[in-house]
């Protein structure tokens, strides 16, 4: 395998990595939410350990994430996904 060097501005190379580390997370943060595999769990431990603004910023980029693999869907299976959700969220007991 060869090795390529390449010149790049400075700011540029701080964009690309401040991209890059906002990528790697909202995958972690994907795996996480779907359960796609335990080391990408966080645990109940972990989880008492973050900070209400940790924990905030956390809900709402799943929300988001949400959001956005739900518009991607063809309306059909877009609407059964809804309902799910919809059946999911409105079937829990919700703790005050």
């Amino acid at each position: 395998m060869e090795n390529h060097r390449m010149e790049i501005d400075l700011l540029e190379y701080k964009f690309l990595k401040e991209q890059l580390k906002e990528y790697t997370e909202q995958k972690r943060q994907l795996y996480e939410y779907m359960g796609y595999e335990d080391e990408f769990l966080i645990t109940r431990a972990s989880l008492k350990s973050l900070n209400k603004d940790h924990l905030s910023l956390m809900v709402l980029e799943q929300r988001n994430m949400i959001r956005r693999l739900i518009d991607d869907l063809v309306p059909e299976k877009r609407e059964a996904h809804m309902q799910f959700l919809d059946d999911l969220y409105m079937s829990k007991e919700r703790v005050k």
